[in-house]
Formats: structure tokens, C-alpha cells, sequence
């Protein structure tokens, strides 16, 4: 680094400086408009009568009383520019003709070969401000020593504006300037954008504003980047925002909930806004930094205060009483809601703001629908958008209360569950609105409730005490379901809206005052939202609140860990691990060349991609036109070219994080990455020759550094990322996958040896010798197409002295080439390791499979071979990539989005096998081989070979290191939803041999079986009896599995018949289960009886009460009743076990029994002995319940 070479400059004495000098030298820079101003209060410390005197003197100009008394108190800022323009002689003139302070800024125009001269100040009329100025530039000095001319005139007209920045005053709000107007503001911090403005935190210079609190304000600009709208648009818009503030301002009296505004600015054609700053920041910000769970009370007493505050805020909006004018605020959402931390409140209070969007009407909503008049506004942010939108009618202020409706919804669970029980929550739909409707809906009736808004709010009435009836919560949470999101609209003038309809502001307020009342008054309303039930003594699970005399333990503990599992994708940024990446492998197999950098048209190039929050729209039909000359439309065509074009409507694309989504609730079409760019620890060498994009040091925190382009399929890199994957995962300060790295090695193993090496061969483990192997996991194939390589008696000492490599199949080629290049010594494959034609030996090993899995150093899927010949190393379609740079220098990648880890492994061909489900569930961690490119699941989620990662609650079940561990910390519901989840995803599977389908999954359920502390067998679990046995067929086929004699499997067990099934949809909380129904006693379970767990199993019969079916005629067809096998016919000797029935207090129009049907067994059984036949739900009046019920035996 060169050394700084720093040279002394000594100033002359200050008492030599003159009034220009001291002038410029305490001018201030505006952060916004990076221009320097000089302070007001600079022009009263300089500007003394004897530094005027002084500075006249100096100019030889004849110092009068009355013209220094005119400087003083007149024309102070006009002296002061005259002195810096240093053209102080036109003093004279302006005293002679009063040109003073008041008439300035000046605006100085050429007109043809003339100059002309105006005034634009507020304080003077026009005419006369110009008649005064024209007199004074049309003359000179007196005595025709001096004179103005085009140079001086100039340099007045732009020295002005370095003195005319505004003073800020409390009284005042509006305030109208020139563009050239410099702004004092002296600091900045960071900018918050949001979809059409940017606002910074500033501080005014304390010589600025009068009046205020704190020089710290927002200010608010248009963001002239924005690609939401035309400038027009926007600049209408920022217009309208400051007629509504305005209002808001004149309400008396003003409400300490809607935003005050200090400052309306116009400034030429753009309008500003200075609002206080919100130095709690926004609610949003609130729920992310905070934890409820300490003093919860406090905060539910806060929460409260702040809603009925906030709704009446909205309600004195939605009828502002002036001229019988209404507002609607039209983007009500979190990070609208500002956070002021106070002295008087103890926890702040939330204050609306942002209402750009707000609309002011004169006539109401069904009013305007009548004479045509349409609301025409910009959309607001999409979650919180109701489902009106879809209507061709105007929008009314009902739209806000959905959008509070969403708010108080993430308002309960954050009290409830805290930080991160709202982050599941919202991670349950990213990107998707609260309701969800078809794709070419046209009215709000089409849409429903998003499904996992409605099983949220179901879940937590059904399971948590907090919000249950009589409580403050509770109440709430029926506010919010039953009047806030609710699809149907008033639309007539009706006073009061009908029940069924979205309730209006005012109905609103009155609901939540009540409830602050009653929460005032009634201790135990407020305080059982507050209190947490005593935690399990095993841990943080427990039973729901379904009833089971059978079945008694401690109530659940609430929080993060018993929230419903979900089924959504989130990708996860990994920037640290891809740099360590980057830092191994060869940039050219990963990164575009230059001449793929080019062709795109001007749009394109123009578009700042990369910003927070950027969006673009375009129609079908145009992109296809751009698409043939410009890289980037043609990209954005192949996602949409599909889609119908024939209403001509724009497609827009939302880019969120580093991937771009459409409009409806697809998941992601396009990916953003970037490269690390050149860095100082970045070997040379791994360059090898070629020139990778150099990157400055701030790229965006939201993009992933990751591959644009894949690497060669078993090539170097691609190698060298499995090897980074393994690495980060054996070191257990960054992960706990597998804390033996050497297991006990199976029976039999392949020892691959090393590249040089002709072949592998079988090696035959000592007792107890421990050695890393990889587990293989694919598919045989079909036989006519892929022929069996298997280890025979016959061939079986021969594979022990080797197999050459040539004579293996493809994909056990490509295993054994992976095995080699990441240095592990052993490869276990089923068919080479199990002796195929030795039953015994067959069965014996069969058995294993849960250790084979569980200890392997890593599994090796070969989701993408077809069967043993076709290998996994398989070329992958070449991935379009554009690549753009920003102003900075900055390279970006958009691709095709091709990270889809559940169709790429979860739904695909291989993962449809039967022995592969528990073959991932027992893995510690799994690289799974695709078409689309290599996935590492592990633990810590999923990772992709573009280098992104993700995760998902639901697919994280069978990815857990340590299956099932996560269920650990699941109460009684989601452990339900959890077995339920698993086997009916595992009764869809395909097997060779149907009767594998109950050995198949042995060792998974035998983990639950031990993770739920209970017995089970063949699917059903003790301690959740009553649900897991009311399965029932999901297809139109079902047929009876032909098992072996000493493997037969009870007709109570799905895992009897072949097809897949669902359960049968039984409410939490809400169901009397049925004691009756049970297991025999266990062995252990009477006077002397063994401890063995071998004891145990199986459990091949269930006992019950069976009563029968009723043989009136009923009220309604008995047809939510599924049998086993289709066609079945319903005959008199059937008989019905009742598992369960409907609270009477939680019963609608008619109670509901959930049961099995039972037939007598086959010929030959014992009296008493019956087989399941079905299951379902049925009525009090399907079943005989006055006769004696008969205890049974199923099997």
C-alpha cells in the first residue's frame, strides 16, 4: 500500500478573512440534494451592523444609517448575496427601489435577446415583486462606475439559492418552492423504500425549524425509479397524499393515531413530506424485535389499547364528517403502521401512516356504482389485499377492514406464539394473499379463505386455552373470523351490513371497546390469555384437548414448537458457504462467458432489477414480439407463453428475494444470483485463466451468490461442492447429522478401492469393525429393460475376491465413481450385499435396513436413473442465463428457476418406490442425483446445486438427521398430523412385491413407536388409537393384500390392501372418544409378564363394543361411509363400533358419530371375531343405540 504523503498549509490570520470567505466556509452540505446551503443562523452571527458597515466601507460605498438599518432588518439575505456574489455595489439600487428579502428567490430567464426577471416568492404580489426587480437590474451605480451585466445577473441568480433554504415552522404545513430550493437537511440515514416513495431519516439544521420536538424527522420523496406507475401517476398521487394529510390535520380533535404532518413541500413539480420520526420504527419491526412471551400481560393490555385505537383512527378515515366526504386508506398493512416509543405510554403507541393510496369521496360506494363513477387506484401491497379486488365495482372502505382483519390475525399469533411462531405462520404462504381464488376468477364470491389462514384459526381455538371462549383473545380471534375476513361485502346503504357480510369500521370499534372494557372489569378475561399450562414431564409434548378416559397426561405446553406443520417452500440465503465454494472450484463451469452478455433492448437494460421491491409487467403478446432480440423477454415469455393471451391483460413479475414470481401464487419462474466477484482471498489459481465479473463489496443482502450455469455432472466441481456439503456437516460446531462419521459397518459392503484400481469387490465386515460407507438408494427397473446384476450363492465367493468395474451396470458404475472421488472406502448397494436367491439371508438383512441407512457416512439417491443400466451422472439440459451489470460494475445472473426440490426428489420416479420413503427418513443426509441438477438434504434443510438452500417444515420430517426427532417437539396435534402425513404419503407408493408394504416401513414406524413412548403395529398407535384406525380408502381401487401365514396383517390395518388412503376429518377439541375400543393387555402388562419388547408385536387384534346399524329408514342416505373395497354392499349382519362422537356442547344441527364397519370373519373364526370392513362418519339416527352393544374382537 502507498504511503500518504500530507503537506502543511499554514492560513493567514482570521482577522484577514473577509465576509465572503467567512460566509462560504460555513456553508453546510443538504444530504438529500448534495448541495451546500448557508445556515440562517450564520447570517446573524456575520452579519453585524459593524461587519456591514465594514464590508461597505470596503466597497468605498457611502455608509448611511438608513441603509445599514435597511440591511439589518430588511434585506439581510439579499446583502449577503450580493457580498458573496461580490457585486455588493447593487446594494444601492436595491435600496433606493426597497428590493428586500421578501421579494426573493429571483428567477432570471432569457426571452428571445433579453433577460427577464420575476420574483417567486410567497410574501409580495407578483406584480409588484416584478416591477421593483426590473427597476433594480435595469440601472446601474449613479455614477456610471457600475453596472449589471449577463455575468453578474447569473451569478446572482444562482448564489440565491445557496441562501434561501426554507426555515421549518410548526404552525405552518404547506410551504412552495422552487426546484432549486436546497433542503437543510445535514444527516441522512438509511433509506426505506417502499412500492412509489422513498423516506430517510434526517436532521434538520437547528437554525431550520422552529417549533418542533426533534430536528430528527422522515422525510418522504417520490422514488422516480419506481416501476409501479407512470410519473404522472405518481406525481397525481403524491398530490392527492397531501390533501388527505391535509385533512387528517384539520380534524378536531386530531387523533394521536393517524400521522401528523409536519411539512407538505412543494418543490417545482414534486411534492415532499416531513412527518416525526417513528423511533420505534413500524409494527412490523415490532413483532421481529420483540418477545411477548415476558410480560405477557403488558403486552396483550398494549395490543388491545393499540387496535381499538387504530380502528378508530380507520372509522373517523372512513367518515371524516367534512362536507359528507369518506376515505379510504387502501394500504393498510404492518410496515404502515409506525411505532412511536414514549413517555406517556409505556410500550409506544402505533400510528397509521402512508396514505398514498387513500382515497377521498364525496358520495358513498353503492352512490358511485349507481352513477358509474369508479374508484381508480393503485393497488396496495397484495397480502393485504381483500377479495373485492376481483369485482368490477368500486372498491369500498370495507377494503380496509380486511386488511386490519389480516393484521389483528398476526397480532394474536405473535402474543401467542411470539417472533417465531408469526414467522411460521408466514412462512406457511409467503408471497400469497389471505384468500386464494382460480386463476381466472372475475368476482369476490369465487374466492375462499386462504386454506392455511383457516387452519390456523381453527388450530388454535381447538388447541390452545389462551383464546378460548370468555377470553380477551378469544373474542378477538372471533372478531377477526367471523366479522374482519369475511369474502362477502355490503353492497347497498344499509345501515347496519347483515351478519354473513363484512362488519364497517364503526361496528368494529364498538366490538373492540367492548372487549377493552370487559378486560378492564373482569380480571380472569384478561389474565387467562396470559397464563401458559404447566409443560408436559416428557417435554414439550402433549395430548390436544380431544378427550380419551382411556388416555390421560399433562396438558400441552404452548409455543413455537406445537405449531402446525406446513407444506411451503422457503428458500434461505447461503452466501457464506457459496463463497467458500467459489474459493475451490473453476469459475468458467459455472459462470457465463462474455459474448453471453449481450442483447437486450432498452427497457431491459434499464431496468434497476436488483432493487428492494422491484416489479415490471408486460403482455403476452408484447414479450412475444421483444423475445426474438432481446435475452431477457425471451426469458420472461417462456414463463408466461403458456398462459391465455387472449384477454391482452399485463403479466407482472414480482421479484422477492432472489427469485421473480407472478402474480398468482406459482412458485418462482425466474432466479436472480450474482458471482463473490474478485476478492483479495481468492486464489489465483482457481481462476485458471479465465477473467471472472469483479464485484464491489456491497452487493444486495437479499440476492444469493450461486451457479448460473451447472457444472459437469460427476465433473471436478460438482465433486468438489458434494465435498464442501459433507465438510460443513461433519464439523459438529455447524451441524449434529452425524455424530459417529465411522458406523458399524453392515454385513457386506463393496470396497471400491481407488480410481487406478480394475474393479471392487464384496467384503465380508468382522463383528463389530466400524468404517464409513455410502448407502445407495435406486431403482431396479424393469427387468425387460435393465438386467439384474444381484449377488447369487452361486457367483458370491467369486464377488469376494472382485467384480471389474466394466462388468457393473451404469448406475452402479457411476455409485462406486462418486464413492471413489469424495475418498470413502465403502459402498453398500441392496442387490450386491444381500445373497437375492437366500431367503433367509434376505430376511435377515431386510430387517437391518433402518441401521443400514441410519449409519451410512451419507446416502447416494439416484433419483434420476431408471432402472441399474441407465447411471445418474446423466447430462442436464443447459440452463438459459442473462446476464446484467449494474452501474457499479455489479454482474447479475437471471435464470430459469429450476430449484424444485419436491418434484425433483419428492415426487419423482424413484421417490414413488415403497422401500425408498424409510430409506430417506433413516439417512443422516442424502445427495440425491436428479435430471434438473444434485440436491444435499441433510438436518440444516435442503441444498441446491445452484447453491441456494431451503427449507420446509413438512419435507424437514423425513430430511431429519435423527428421524424422528422433530416430532419430539410436537404436542398431541401435530404428532397426529405427523404419522398421518407420513402414511398417507407411503400407502401412494408402488412395490414389486405388494406384500413388502408392511416390512417396508418397519424400522420408521418402529422410531415412532418409541419416540411417542407407546405400543403400535401395522400403522396404528395406542396412544393415538381412536384416529389411527379411522383411515379410509382415498382411490377408486382397493384390493386385499395375499400375505404369508406367519406375516398376515389385520383387516384394521391399511398396510392389508393395496391402494392409498386418507383419514377420516375429525375436529380437535371437539370430539368424546370412545374408551372401549383398545389393545389386548400386553404381557407385561399382567402379574409376572415378561419385559421383553419382543412381547409386544404384534398386536394383531383390537377390542371393542360394536352396536348395530339402525333398520329405519333415516333422515338423510348413510354416505359418508367409505368401504375398504369398492362395491362392497351394506348387509344386516354388519355392525358398527363407534370410535368416537361429537361434543354435545361443539354438536350443529345433528351430532356425528365416527366409526368403523365390521362384518363377522370368514368361516372357520372363533364367535365374536369380526373384520374390518370400513370407516366413516354417520348420524344418531343411521345407528340402534337402544340395544345392548356386544363387546368384539377385530383382527
Amino acid at each position: 500500500m502507498t504511503a500518504r504523503v500530507v503537506w502543511p498549509v499554514t492560513w493567514p490570520d482570521d482577522s484577514d478573512e473577509s465576509l465572503k470567505d467567512r460566509l462560504r466556509d460555513e456553508r453546510k452540505e443538504s444530504c438529500i440534494d448534495k448541495k451546500k446551503f448557508v445556515p440562517e443562523s450564520c447570517l446573524d452571527t456575520h452579519l453585524t451592523k459593524e461587519n456591514i458597515e465594514a464590508e461597505l466601507e470596503r466597497k468605498d460605498i457611502v455608509v448611511t444609517t438608513e441603509l445599514v438599518d435597511f440591511i439589518q432588518t430588511k434585506a439581510k439575505k439579499l446583502f449577503a448575496i450580493l457580498v458573496y456574489s461580490e457585486i455588493l455595489e447593487a446594494i444601492i439600487g436595491c435600496y433606493e427601489h426597497q428590493l428586500m428579502d421578501d421579494h426573493l428567490p429571483l428567477l432570471l430567464r432569457k426571452v428571445d435577446n433579453r433577460y427577464e426577471i420575476s420574483s417567486l416568492s410567497e410574501n409580495e404580489p407578483s406584480d409588484v415583486s416584478f416591477q421593483v426587480a426590473s427597476d433594480v437590474f435595469r440601472i446601474g451605480s449613479k455614477d456610471g462606475t457600475w453596472k449589471w451585466n449577463r455575468g453578474r445577473l447569473h451569478d446572482f441568480a444562482e448564489n440565491q439559492w445557496q441562501f434561501m433554504a426554507p426555515v421549518f415552522k410548526k404552525e405552518r404545513y404547506r410551504y412552495k418552492l422552487d426546484g432549486q430550493h436546497i433542503l437543510p437537511f445535514v444527516s441522512v440515514g438509511k433509506e426505506k423504500g417502499g412500492g412509489f416513495s422513498k423516506v430517510y431519516r434526517v436532521t434538520i439544521h437547528h437554525a431550520h425549524q422552529q417549533g418542533y420536538s426533534s430536528s430528527t424527522v422522515a422525510f418522504k420523496q417520490l422514488d422516480r425509479q419506481s416501476q409501479h406507475a407512470g410519473q404522472e401517476r405518481l406525481e397525481k398521487m403524491q398530490q392527492e397524499e397531501g390533501d388527505i394529510l391535509e385533512i387528517i390535520r384539520e380534524l378536531d380533535p386530531q387523533d394521536p393515531h393517524l400521522i401528523e404532518v409536519f411539512a407538505v413541500i412543494e418543490r417545482g413539480r414534486e411534492i415532499c413530506f416531513i412527518f416525526p420520526w417513528a423511533n420505534g420504527g413500524n409494527l412490523r419491526e415490532v413483532w421481529e424485535q420483540e418477545n411477548p412471551e415476558t410480560n405477557n400481560l403488558d403486552w396483550i393490555n398494549w395490543a388491545i389499547d393499540q387496535l381499538l385505537g387504530l380502528s378508530v383512527a380507520i372509522s373517523r378515515l372512513h367518515h371524516l364528517g367534512l362536507e359528507k366526504r369518506n376515505c379510504r386508506h387502501g394500504d393498510l398493512k404492518p410496515e404502515n403502521i409506525l411505532h412511536f416509543k414514549g413517555e406517556k405510554e409505556i410500550r409506544g403507541k402505533l400510528v397509521i401512516a402512508d396514505v398514498g393510496l387513500a382515497r377521498v369521496h364525496t358520495n358513498p360506494t353503492y352512490d358511485r356504482a349507481g352513477r358509474n363513477i369508479l374508484t381508480i387506484a393503485m393497488s396496495g401491497t397484495q397480502r393485504y389485499e381483500p377479495p373485492d379486488l376481483l369485482d368490477p365495482v368500486p372498491r369500498s372502505r370495507v377494503y380496509d377492514i380486511w386488511s386490519l382483519g389480516c393484521i389483528c390475525l398476526e397480532f394474536i399469533i405473535w402474543l401467542l406464539y411470539g417472533k417465531g411462531g408469526l414467522r411460521r405462520f408466514n412462512e406457511a404462504f409467503t408471497q400469497r394473499k389471505f384468500w386464494t381464488a382460480p386463476q381466472n376468477a372475475t368476482r369476490s364470491v369465487d374466492a375462499t379463505l386462504e386454506g392455511e389462514v383457516f387452519k390456523w384459526m381453527n388450530w388454535m381455538q381447538a388447541t390452545d386455552p389462551r383464546v378460548a371462549k370468555d377470553t380477551a383473545l378469544g373474542d378477538l380471534l372471533d372478531l377477526v373470523r367471523d366479522r374482519l375476513l369475511v369474502i362477502k361485502v355490503e353492497r347497498g346503504g344499509n345501515a347496519v351490513p347483515s351478519n354473513d357480510c363484512r362488519a364497517r369500521s364503526e361496528e368494529v370499534c364498538q366490538i373492540l371497546a367492548n372487549i377493552r372494557k370487559k378486560a378492564k372489569k373482569d380480571a380472569p378475561y384478561l389474565t387467562k390469555c396470559a397464563e401458559k399450562p404447566d409443560p408436559s414431564p416428557h417435554g414439550p409434548g402433549g395430548p390436544d384437548s380431544d378427550s380419551n378416559t382411556q388416555h390421560r397426561a399433562p396438558r400441552p405446553r404452548f409455543g413455537v414448537q406445537n405449531l402446525p406443520l406446513t407444506d411451503n417452500w422457503e428458500a434461505v440465503l447461503s452466501n457464506d458457504f457459496a463463497r467458500n465454494v467459489y474459493h475451490q472450484i473453476r469459475w468458467q463451469d459455472v459462470l457465463p462467458g462474455e459474448s453471453e452478455r449481450l442483447e437486450l433492448c432498452e427497457r431491459c437494460r434499464k431496468m434497476d432489477i436488483w432493487r428492494a421491491g422491484f416489479s415490471t409487467s408486460d403482455t403476452i403478446a408484447d414479450l412475444e414480439k421483444k423475445a426474438h432480440h432481446c435475452r431477457l423477454c425471451r426469458l420472461f415469455y417462456q414463463c408466461v407463453g403458456f398462459l391465455d393471451r387472449s384477454s391482452g391483460k399485463p403479466i407482472h413479475f414480482y421479484r422477492y428475494g432472489s427469485a421473480f414470481h407472478l402474480e398468482s401464487h406459482a412458485p418462482p419462474v425466474l432466479s436472480i444470483c450474482t458471482s463473490p466477484g474478485m476478492s483479495p482471498i481468492t486464489p489465483i489459481a482457481n481462476y485458471h485463466g479465465f477473467s471472472p465479473p469483479v464485484a464491489s463489496r456491497n452487493l444486495p443482502s437479499s440476492l444469493q451468490i450461486g451457479f448460473p450455469k451447472l457444472p459437469k455432472a460427476g465433473g471436478p466441481t460438482e465433486i468438489a461442492l458434494c465435498r464442501e456439503w459433507l465438510r460443513v456437516c461433519d464439523d459438529p460446531k455447524l451441524h449434529s447429522c452425524h455424530p459417529t462419521l465411522e458406523g458399524q459397518l453392515p454385513t457386506r459392503v463393496l470396497e471400491v478401492l481407488s480410481h487406478d484400481s480394475p474393479g471392487v469387490r464384496l467384503h465380508i465386515s468382522k463383528s463389530g469393525e466400524k468404517g464409513r460407507y455410502f448407502a445407495l438408494s435406486h431403482r431396479w427397473g424393469d427387468p425387460l429393460e435393465h438386467r439384474r446384476f444381484c449377488t447369487l450363492r452361486t457367483n458370491y465367493k467369486e464377488f469376494v475376491d472382485g467384480i471389474s468395474f466394466e462388468r457393473l451396470p451404469k448406475t452402479f458404475q457411476d455409485a462406486v465413481t462418486v464413492t471413489r472421488s469424495l475418498g470413502v472406502p465403502f459402498l453398500w448397494i441392496d442387490s450386491l450385499c444381500i445373497l437375492q436367491d437366500d431367503p433367509e439371508d434376505w430376511e435377515t438383512e431386510s430387517n437391518q435396513m433402518e441401521d443400514v441407512y441410519n449409519l451410512a457416512y451419507c446416502t447416494l439417491s439416484a433419483a434420476c436413473a431408471r432402472g441399474t443400466t441407465h447411471g445418474f451422472l446423466q447430462p442436464r439440459a443447459p440452463r438459459d442465463v442473462v446476464t446484467l451489470k449494474d452501474s457499479t460494475g455489479d454482474v447479475y445472473y437471471i435464470c430459469k428457476a429450476i430449484d424444485n426440490f419436491g418434484a425433483d426428489v419428492e415426487e419423482g420416479e424413484l421417490s414413488r418406490r415403497g422401500w425408498i420413503l424409510q430409506e430417506r427418513a433413516m439417512s443422516r443426509r442424502t445427495i440425491h442425483f436428479t435430471d434438473t441438477q444434485v440436491y444435499w438434504e441433510c438436518g440444516d434443510g435442503v441444498h441446491c446445486e445452484t447453491l441456494i438452500k431451503m427449507r420446509n417444515p413438512k419435507s424437514a420430517i423425513l430430511g431429519d438427521s435423527e428421524f424422528p426427532k422433530a416430532a419430539e417437539r410436537l404436542v398431541k396435534g401435530g404428532r397426529i398430523e405427523l404419522f398421518q402425513f407420513i402414511y398417507k404419503r407411503y400407502s401412494r407408493l408402488a412395490f414389486t412385491n405388494k406384500e413388502d408394504r408392511s416390512i417396508a416401513i418397519c424400522g420408521l414406524e418402529n422410531r415412532l413407536i418409541r419416540t411417542f413412548d407407546t405400543r403400535g403395529a401395522y400403522g396404528v398407535f395406542d396412544t393415538f388409537l381412536n384416529r389411527s384406525v379411522l383411515w379410509r380408502r382415498g382411490g377408486e381401487k382397493m384390493n386385499r393384500i395375499t400375505y404369508p401365514a406367519r406375516r398376515s396383517v389385520p383387516s384394521w390395518s391399511w398396510m392389508a390392501y393395496d391402494g392409498w388412503i386418507t383419514y377420516v376429518e375429525v375436529p380437535f377439541g371437539q370430539v368424546d372418544w370412545a374408551s372401549s375400543l383398545r389393545f389386548p393387555p400386553s404381557p407385561q402388562d399382567q402379574p409376572g409378564g415378561a419385559d421383553d419388547d419382543n412381547d409386544r408385536m404384534p398386536l394383531c387384534e383390537l377390542v371393542a363394543t360394536a352396536t348395530d346399524f339402525s333398520q329405519a329408514s333415516p333422515a338423510r342416505p348413510m354416505d359418508n361411509v367409505t368401504f375398504d373395497i369398492p362395491g362392497t354392499k351394506h348387509l344386516p349382519e354388519f355392525k358398527c363400533v363407534v370410535v368416537g362422537s361429537d361434543k354435545p356442547r361443539a354438536a350443529r344441527a345433528t351430532q356425528k358419530y365416527y366409526i368403523l364397519v365390521v362384518a363377522p370373519a370368514s368361516s372357520g373364526a372363533e364367535p365374536g371375531v369380526y373384520e374390518r370392513v370400513g370407516a366413516g362418519i354417520v348420524e344418531k339416527d343411521h345407528l340402534d343405540l337402544q340395544r345392548q352393544e356386544d363387546e368384539i374382537r377385530i383382527r
